[in-house]
């Protein structure tokens, strides 16, 4: 799969359509977002050579996101390129400024969720540092976000991290959180 790209507030998953649509990319699935029962949102396209795109709306938070699928990284390139410069999604860097600018905590949140969504299939520094800050926030929102953004990045690196979360977070929906978090982490690895 190709690094998720992160749509900017007013692109949403009809912008998406609208860009398939224009492009004759064929539609083969499309799931609605459910929030109540936790279903992502879903709409994938068949593309030539093998490839899917889709685009998916987080069931939690509804922030739409695109990624390629297909035999080898090189074959999704020029469509990754193409959708990027129709929809203009978040660049990484621009949300580490997003990130590092602010103070606020709810914007402190709101970067890190999309830094997470955002973050590259391979470790990435910047990510791992903002992400990792969050968790260690004096913003109770913020650790709690911090905690469920590394679920999409998906870093072993952050287990210490959510390890001293669980043993120790001084509020408990946040540690229930970072348990939960942790038992997916062993699951997806199959220590489980």
């Amino acid at each position: 799969m190709s690094d998720r790209h992160v749509l900017r507030p007013g692109v949403g998953k009809f912008a998406v359509r609208e860009f398939a649509q224009l492009l004759r990319w064929p539609m083969v699935e499309d799931i609605p977002r459910n929030e109540d029962e936790g279903v992502d949102g879903l709409t994938e396209w068949e593309l030539p050579g093998e490839t899917s795109f889709f685009c998916c709306e987080d069931a939690d938070f509804g922030i739409p996101y695109f990624a390629f699928t297909g035999l080898h990284r090189h074959a999704v390139a020029p469509f990754v390129a193409q959708v990027d410069a129709a929809l203009n999604p978040w660049k990484l860097e621009e949300l580490f400024k997003k990130y590092d600018k602010t103070q606020d905590g709810q914007e402190i949140a709101e970067a890190t969720l999309l830094i997470g969504i955002a973050a590259p299939n391979d470790f990435h520094d910047g990510v791992f540092a903002r992400i990792s800050a969050s968790l260690e926030s004096d913003n109770e929102n913020v650790r709690w976000i911090g905690v469920w953004s590394t679920t999409y990045a998906g870093y072993e690196e952050f287990l210490p991290g959510i390890r001293r979360m669980c043993a120790s977070d001084p509020v408990d929906w946040v540690r229930k959180r970072a348990e939960t978090v942790l038992a997916a982490f062993a699951e997806v690895d199959g220590e489980q």
